[in-house]
């Protein structure tokens, strides 16, 4: 069974907005990514942590909750949903390009964070790195040319 984590649940919350249970179970339970024990087990952990907050829907028949993360958590949860996005890059990676990209990957990953300390916003943050490796980017398909030319 493929295996989602605590964090891929709090992700898809914040992507989502505000998520009944039934959305969670649709997502993960009903996709075979988490037994129903193991996502109602990472919701309460979420929940403990204060990363989601459950709102009652007023009026509702039968009562439900609608959860959410709460504002203070948005930065945090752009630098997971960029790491996750680069993880499934390298997991499709050759072994030896693993190892470069992932040296690469940490140093994006300590100037993100100093950029998140010094109020940089996400959408800035997201922006500058876009850049710069549309940059790097760029530089290694000139020199793989080069290569290839001699």
């Amino acid at each position: 069974m493929p295996e989602a984590s605590p964090e891929d649940i709090w992700v898809y919350i914040y992507e989502k907005g505000e998520v009944r249970s039934r959305d969670l179970e649709k997502k993960f339970i009903d996709t075979g990514l988490l037994s129903r024990g193991t996502m109602y087990k990472y919701r309460r952990i979420l929940e403990a942590e204060g990363k989601i907050n459950p709102r009652p829907v007023p009026n509702a028949r039968p009562t439900y909750n609608l959860y959410y993360v709460p504002e203070k958590f948005h930065p945090q949860l752009e630098a997971v949903k960029y790491r996750q996005k680069i993880k499934s890059v390298l997991d499709n990676l050759p072994p030896t390009k693993q190892i470069v990209t992932i040296n690469l990957w940490l140093e994006i990953e300590m100037v993100v964070r100093e950029m998140l300390k010094m109020g940089y916003s996400p959408e800035e943050i997201r922006s500058m790195v876009e850049a710069s490796l549309e940059a790097l980017h760029s530089r290694l398909v000139d020199r793989i040319v080069e290569d290839e030319e001699k």
